[in-house]
């Protein structure tokens, strides 16, 4: 189990639960903003801790301000050409200083959570650790310090929620899949039992549906570059080489719209499409998965394909699908990430009918390679409780 990943299911309901939705309709504006409210808190409350969020009760909404305006620090403009944006970041970083001065005030070990990981003032082990580990090393200071976790609560979900918010949009413009999707967390949890019950973390290994779902939400929105590097030897790649101790940088754009390796079905479910079953291998047809048949290396795992059941499956993707990065820079939070993404689908599926007005989304290309792109504009939908709901 991971401890964080189960107090993120916890907010995640309590907040949905305190949402004012009923069985009647209810619009709302944005469907992105609803995500940044409700499973952004979640996530952020899950590292961070309670305290943070009740110290700064905006902190959520200045965090994607402040991903609004990150693009323009990628020139290095110096603070009198951009002042607004160094100001406002700073204004963050204050907020994030005057946690750490009222945890610190107010912490004791005998808190920490049942979990053994979280607390009510620093949110979680991490969080202390890093205190400790960061502060103690040379030249370092709450100022320095600060800014290290502004980045850090940026990651949490400067990227994930927005994702989280795509996987949804999909199974809810989807009739049929969603429909498949609620099938799936019944076989999970049972018709009489409730997500409440299920690991967040073994969802994530184990609903082969919503996992599809949530690679190819990754491998269709997820544009960022990552950096490698070759610190022993040089390195053949094909017509160039990487010299021994230089960099190169990686975007995952063109990897996931190789037509020449993923499987299109022969074009019907074009890359520039969303295919839920894209990662999906079925034992009883050999032109399924997500690698075109004429590139497939990799050995499917032999206990997968004996059982006769479809099952989930990056096997042989490496390089291709990279929404994380690769090697040493790879994200780190690559698994809590998965877990927020999948979970957040399956409780709003089990929750809630959810229609959406707009057919596609449209995007700037203000964060092109920064992970997610910004959107163009407000996602309208109108919510209401499910009659049947599992809660």
């Amino acid at each position: 189990m991971q401890p964080s990943g189960l107090r993120f299911a916890q907010n995640l309901h309590r907040r949905l639960d305190e949402l004012d939705v009923a069985e009647d309709w209810v619009h709302k504006p944005d469907f992105a903003t609803f995500f940044r409210e409700v499973v952004g808190a979640a996530a952020l409350e899950a590292i961070l801790g309670p305290a943070m969020l009740r110290l700064s009760p905006t902190f959520v909404q200045d965090i994607f301000k402040f991903d609004h305006m990150f693009p323009s620090f990628g020139p290095g403009l110096p603070r009198f050409m951009m002042p607004e944006s160094y100001g406002f970041r700073d204004g963050l970083v204050q907020q994030i200083k005057n946690w750490y001065n009222h945890a610190r005030k107010n912490y004791d070990a005998s808190q920490t959570f049942a979990d053994g990981d979280g607390d009510p003032w620093w949110g979680s082990t991490m969080m202390r650790l890093r205190q400790d580990a960061i502060l103690g090393a040379d030249n370092q200071d709450d100022e320095s310090l600060a800014r290290v976790d502004l980045g850090l609560a940026w990651a949490i979900i400067g990227n994930v929620v927005t994702t989280s918010m795509f996987s949804a949009f999909h199974v809810f413009k989807d009739k049929n899949l969603l429909s498949r999707v609620q099938q799936e967390l019944t076989e999970h949890v049972g018709p009489d039992g409730t997500l409440k019950d299920v690991d967040p973390h073994k969802l994530g290994k184990d609903a082969t549906l919503l996992l599809s779902v949530y690679a190819e939400t990754l491998r269709k929105y997820i544009k960022v570059y990552s950096v490698y590097s070759t610190p022993h030897e040089d390195v053949d790649l094909g017509k160039w080489v990487l010299p021994k101790g230089s960099l190169a940088i990686l975007n995952s754009d063109p990897c996931h719209r190789d037509a020449n390796f993923w499987n299109t079905r022969d074009g019907r479910h074009p890359l520039d499409a969303f295919w839920a079953e894209r990662f999906i291998v079925d034992p009883a047809d050999p032109d399924s998965g997500p690698i075109n048949r004429a590139c497939r290396q990799k050995a499917l795992p032999q206990e997968k394909l004996a059982s006769g059941k479809p099952f989930f499956s990056t096997e042989g993707c490496d390089g291709a699908w990279i929404p994380y990065g690769g090697g040493f820079s790879m994200c780190p939070g690559r698994f809590l990430a998965k877990n927020i993404i999948v979970y957040s689908s399956a409780v709003l599926a089990s929750k809630f009918d959810i229609d959406i007005e707009p057919d596609t989304i449209a995007f700037t290309k203000k964060r092109y390679g920064m992970g997610v792109e910004d959107l163009a504009g407000p996602i309208p939908f109108r919510i209401r409780k499910r009659a049947t709901a599992a809660n």
